[in-house]
């Protein structure tokens, strides 16, 4: 079988508030060694995609807190403008292996939604 298969990595969808530069996720996010036909080797350092679509109740600029080899960049979201209130906004990003990331917000006292799913190329 073989195909793009895709899976949830994580939702936000509660009515918990998140402080402002604050962490959406308790624990980073980041890819999964995929098996192949030959085993895990084959899809290592093969990266994926992640789709987040994020919905804020205020308008607010909304970041990526990447961390790979030690190193952590900031990365906004929509070219760091601010997504508007109540709209749903769907951004994908290529992920590699040993690649972590969390999301976090710049304006005030949020409860966002969020829902980020894993896609992959698999070959089993």
């Amino acid at each position: 079988m073989n195909g793009i298969f895709t899976i949830q990595k994580a939702q936000k969808w509660d009515n918990v508030s998140v402080a402002i530069n604050t962490d959406w996720f308790a624990s980073d996010i980041g890819s999964e060694v995929r098996p192949g036909k030959r085993g895990f080797q084959e899809y290592y350092n093969a990266p994926v995609k992640h789709s987040i679509q994020i919905m804020v109740p205020t308008e607010s600029v909304v970041k990526v807190i990447g961390t790979l080899g030690g190193i952590t960049k900031t990365l906004e979201l929509n070219n760091g403008l601010s997504l508007g209130a109540n709209n749903i906004y769907i951004f994908d990003i290529i992920v590699h292996v040993g690649f972590t990331y969390n999301l976090q917000h710049l304006t005030g006292t949020q409860n966002p939604m969020c829902l980020i799913t894993e896609s992959f190329n698999c070959d089993i």
